[in-house]
């Protein structure tokens, strides 16, 4: 068995016995003139289709039909503003790491077009955990509770965020409403 380098295999309750005999037979035929590292770590979930669904197929259009902004200028907006300061202020691997970086010396160096572009760069797709996918989410919905949008509930996420938080905050913004 030819092997590629470096390999990520992933186990799961599904495939377990399958990829236990792969990794087996991998490990018989390790090369013997090179020096390598194994590490065996527990799996991390990062996005699920579910929280994309939610995210896009839920909220953003809700977002869309009340403020009339594309979905996708909302999305290139969410990012900006919320995804970066998750990136900036919590890296939980290199990508955000290093984007959070060169954005951070740009700005030191008072070069806005390569700040602009750094800015456009950041992407969904770095998104280390579910952790992280749930706090941006929580701070999507505390920026729309600012501006008198109110997100539709998702009852997966109903148990994850904090849904005491965020009626406090829903209600300061009523009475804000209400008293202007």
């Amino acid at each position: 068995m030819k092997m590629k380098l470096p390999m990520t295999i992933k186990v799961n309750p599904e495939n377990h016995q399958d990829k236990i005999h792969y990794i087996q037979a991998l490990l018989n035929d390790l090369p013997e003139d090179q020096h390598l590292e194994i590490k065996i770590e527990k799996a991390k979930s990062k996005r699920t289709l579910a929280q994309l669904n939610g995210l896009f197929g839920v909220w953003f259009k809700h977002i869309s039909v009340e403020t009339g902004y594309t979905i996708q200028e909302i999305h290139q907006m969410m990012k900006r503003q919320l995804l970066a300061q998750i990136y900036i202020e919590q890296p939980e691997n290199a990508l955000q790491e290093q984007w959070g970086e060169l954005l951070a010396k740009y700005q030191e160096e008072g070069n806005q077009e390569m700040l602009l572009r750094q800015l456009n760069r950041i992407s969904l797709s770095w998104i280390a955990s579910a952790k992280q996918m749930i706090e941006y989410m929580q701070l999507i919905e505390r920026f729309w509770i600012t501006q008198e949008v109110y997100m539709p509930e998702i009852k997966k996420f109903k148990d994850i965020v904090d849904e005491e938080e965020l009626s406090e905050l829903r209600s300061k913004a009523k009475e804000a409403l209400q008293a202007a």
